[in-house]
């Protein structure tokens, strides 16, 4: 490999690629997401370990007082320690149990009658949103930019 190729290999251009693959919509009651990411690469790897992680994304205020908070839900990690050839595709299943936490006014908000119309009164003068996204991360020998992706989802 010349040096244009260990620079490429370094910066993680023409690597190892990765894709989350989980359903879109998960039952929030249930406390764990399944799915599977695959790896594919265009150049010999070795692959070191992979993390998946469950992500609440909370975002309040309007304009210049807009806060965001990023909170974990759950993570896995698994060892891979494996090599992956040029061309090959790897799949990693995986089941990622999580737990909500909530902000007071969201969980305010869920609850009926009076005490859950003050909560959606509440969230929408703090222009609350809550979104959830899926994180993965594949940590790479020998590579500075490991490869990653991210899926939105949607829990019931």
């Amino acid at each position: 490999m010349g040096l244009f190729g260990k620079l490429k290999n370094l910066a993680g251009i023409g690597g190892v690629k990765i894709k989350i693959e989980a359903p879109a919509q998960v039952d929030a009651e249930s406390g764990t997401i399944k799915g599977v990411i695959s790896a594919t690469t265009k150049s010999d790897q070795y692959l070191l370990d992979l993390t998946v992680t469950l992500e609440e994304v909370v975002t309040t205020g309007r304009g210049d007082n807009k806060e965001t908070e990023v909170n974990s839900l759950g993570e896995i990690k698994m060892d891979l320690n494996i090599d992956i050839a040029t061309g090959e595709e790897q799949l990693f299943e995986f089941e990622l149990p999580f737990k909500l936490t909530g902000s007071n006014i969201s969980d305010l908000a869920k609850k009926g009658g009076a005490l859950g119309a003050v909560g959606r009164l509440g969230a929408m003068a703090a222009n609350e949103k809550i979104e959830h996204r899926l994180v993965a991360d594949l940590d790479v020998k020998n590579v500075a930019l490991d490869p990653s992706d991210e899926a939105k989802i949607i829990l019931n």
